[in-house]
């Protein structure tokens, strides 16, 4: 939703997906992370998927393991579940998706889209432009600027004589977090299938940041503006069909 840590989280994800005839799917994925050399996150997944005419419907659950190291800003989530919903009106197909995220905290999370889907090539080729906004509580930012940010195992971390600690003001707030633009762009070709995916998320309604350094002399303490700024990320897959 818009949040980043200052250092750059290139993950390499291999996975396995089994979709059966009835909507019914399981999965299990692993996030290698190229810039420490070693297995970021696992999850596990499953839910049930339908579609009956122009509707289309999915809910999921999935379950995480984060390395005891990991600097992503979600490595304090437990698992989630979700349920999403879309309608195909021809020019236009709107869409929400709600969920609840599980880490010390329930977090509450909703996403309103607008999406059109274009085909080419006798349909081996979709473009599908979108448009998102992302709202929910911080519960599991705030996890994580408790646990991770500051953590003194990290590469990159200013190391300080005594302890640091974070947390982010009011996180149990419901809120708009980020709008995000994307223009997936999918070929298939037998079984196989290659999707680009480049999103550009604008985020809003910084959180204000309390930072507190205990010495043993002293204790400094100071509240920052979150740093916020639009970016640029892209995922690229490669799917092989059995």
């Amino acid at each position: 939703m818009g949040r980043s840590d200052s250092a750059k989280i290139p993950y390499i994800t291999a996975g396995l997906r089994y979709i059966h005839k009835s909507g019914l799917f399981a999965g299990v994925s692993a996030n290698y992370l190229s810039t420490e050399g070693r297995a970021d996150m696992f999850e596990l997944n499953g839910g049930y998927m339908m579609s009956k005419g122009n509707w289309d419907a999915e809910i999921s659950g999935s379950k995480y393991f984060y390395n005891a190291n990991s600097y992503s800003v979600n490595s304090e989530t437990k698992g989630e579940i979700s349920l999403y919903s879309s309608y195909d009106l021809g020019f236009i197909s709107p869409s929400i998706n709600a969920g609840m995220k599980f880490s010390q905290a329930t977090d509450y999370t909703a996403s309103l889209g607008l999406e059109h889907d274009f085909s080419f090539l006798d349909e081996k080729l979709q473009i599908e432009p979108g448009v998102y906004m992302n709202a929910a509580t911080q519960n599991y930012y705030n996890a994580y600027y408790q646990k991770r940010k500051y953590a003194t195992t990290r590469k990159g971390v200013q190391k300080v004589v005594g302890t640091v600690t974070a947390n982010t003001e009011n996180a149990a707030a419901f809120k708009v977090l980020d709008y995000e633009l994307t223009v997936p762009v999918e070929y298939t070709f037998h079984r196989f299938n290659i999707s680009v995916t480049p999103v550009y998320a604008i985020p809003v309604n910084p959180n204000h940041v309390n930072i507190t350094v205990t010495t043993a002399n002293a204790t400094r303490s100071r509240t920052t503006y979150e740093s916020l700024s639009n970016r640029v990320f892209c995922s690229v897959d490669l799917t092989f069909k059995i």
